[in-house]
């Protein structure tokens, strides 16, 4: 595979096969997003 078929590829599987980050990325960025929060 050529270096520019693969990087073709790469921008097209990160642009259009891309389903959002990880459960556990998820659960990371709302575990931050709670001890980011100001307390009131």
């Amino acid at each position: 595979m050529s270096a520019e078929a693969e990087t073709s590829g790469i921008i097209r599987r990160r642009l259009f096969e891309w389903q959002g980050p990880p459960k556990d990325a998820i659960a990371t960025i709302e575990e931050y997003e709670a001890s980011a929060a100001p307390s009131c």
